[in-house]
């Protein structure tokens, strides 16, 4: 742990592939479980947990999945962005100041989600964001660290988004990584020249 050793991240890794653990049981109980195991062996590490994706299967009262409880279903979301419901199930750790919530968030050179499209975008995102994750770190619930987010970077729509994205960001002093700093990304990072306007 002092090193940086790969075991509990190794340990993580194993138990997420058990073809037998109930995939239908909420996300935060899974999350914590993971989380005690590693701070069982290194508990100075902070344990990062990102969201859930979008709400695949809705019954008579919206998202019948815990760990989408109470999800906006009109506003669509980003896989790993989707902390609408950790307000309500919480990740609930052994070292509770331990957590950190990791959401993802892109731009529409990733893909042309509706909202991209509505007469008020730009200035129609920070409600949405805050929805999905920023309510945490505003109402002082939880941090946030944004584990990904960006986009392509090559035509204006995307710029606009990005910038719009900084803006947000700033005040609230988010500590975030950005998907790739070259004009070459869409969903994975890969290598290229740095985008001189992206490191601005």
């Amino acid at each position: 742990c002092e090193d940086g050793g790969a075991q509990p991240s190794q340990a993580q890794q194993e138990h997420v592939k058990d073809p037998d653990y109930p995939w239908e049981e909420r996300w935060d109980l899974l999350a914590k479980e993971l989380g005690d195991r590693v701070h069982q062996q290194c508990p100075r590490w902070l344990i990062v947990v990102e969201g859930v994706g979008h709400c695949m299967k809705e019954g008579s009262h919206g998202c019948d999945k815990p760990s989408a409880s109470g999800q906006d279903t009109s506003v669509p979301t980003w896989w790993g962005e989707n902390l609408q419901a950790a307000d309500d199930f919480p990740v609930h750790l052994d070292y509770p100041q331990k957590i950190v919530y990791s959401p993802h968030s892109y731009g529409p050179s990733v893909y042309p989600q509706p909202y991209f499209e509505a007469s008020d975008f730009p200035n129609n995102m920070p409600p949405i964001w805050d929805l999905q994750w920023g309510y945490l770190s505003k109402t002082r619930r939880a941090p946030i660290l944004l584990g990904e987010w960006g986009g392509r970077y090559d035509d204006g729509l995307d710029v606009t988004w990005q910038q719009a994205f900084k803006k947000y960001l700033a005040p609230a002093g988010y500590e975030y990584l950005n998907l790739e700093y070259s004009n070459r990304s869409s969903t994975t990072p890969v290598q290229g020249t740095p985008h001189q306007q992206k490191e601005k």
